[in-house]
């Protein structure tokens, strides 16, 4: 039987913490995540979106425990894109389930350099927030439903 795993869209965040008048006052240490309004050049995927789609759902496994009970939602991760294009400080903004909130964040954590984003010529950190849906397909949901009757009756 098959799982369905659907990807939502990326969300890139768009508030800057202070203003700043030149793209020089941004030149901050590495624990320092400036989000910009505006981009000259958002950050992405190598492939593009589809292929962080299909990257994402390779890497996925949907647990056998989340299975069982039919959990299904929404895990939206945050991660940050550094200058580099590596991800770093991977967590759960908004949690489903322990274990789903594991996974997604697992996943995320495991993606390959992005390309990073610019603002006015200059390589910058990017804050992403990605929801991960977990949904099962109707097989699935058939043959877990199944199953936990037949638990039932034991």
């Amino acid at each position: 039987m098959t799982v369905c795993l659907v990807l939502a869209y990326l969300l890139p965040l768009s508030a800057q913490t202070e203003p700043v008048d030149t793209i020089e006052e941004l030149i901050l240490p590495d624990t320092t995540i400036v989000i910009f309004d505006v981009l000259d050049k958002q950050a992405s995927f190598p492939g593009g979106l589809d292929s962080l789609f299909r990257f994402l759902a390779n890497a996925i496994v949907y647990p056998e425990s989340a299975k069982e009970e039919m959990i299904e939602g929404i895990v939206f991760v945050q991660f940050v894109i550094e200058r580099d294009g590596s991800i770093s400080n991977v967590e759960t903004v908004r949690s489903l389930h322990p274990v789903l909130d594991k996974v997604a964040c697992d996943a995320i954590g495991e993606l390959p350099p992005w390309s990073p984003g610019e603002k006015d010529g200059v390589t910058v950190r990017s804050l992403y927030i990605f929801p991960v849906n977990f949904r099962l397909d109707s097989a699935e949901k058939k043959k877990v439903r199944k199953k936990n009757r037949h638990k039932e009756r034991k």
